[in-house]
């Protein structure tokens, strides 16, 4: 049985013009962002977070989370336009 997550993500990525699915599969974070997010990781680790730092890192990770997988699905998407 497919879950609901899987038909959210396979219904968007179904519905991607293949510019949107070509710019998300090769979206990357800028280098700004990946210091920050390597900066929270590691103050998190010492537990040296505010709680609004706390609360943005958290954001910034179930944003990647989110991204990656659809990242994921615009790629499966693509490769099957191309061998249809």
């Amino acid at each position: 049985m497919i879950s609901g997550v899987d038909l959210v993500f396979d219904s968007a990525a179904a519905t991607m013009t293949p510019e949107v699915a070509r710019w998300l599969s090769e979206f990357k974070d800028t280098p700004e962002l990946e210091a920050k997010l390597e900066d929270f990781a590691r103050r998190n680790t010492e537990g040296l977070l505010s709680d609004s730092e706390l609360e943005e890192y958290s954001a910034l990770v179930e944003l990647g989370d989110i991204f990656s997988i659809l990242r994921l699905r615009a790629r499966k998407h693509m490769a099957k336009q191309h061998t249809v």
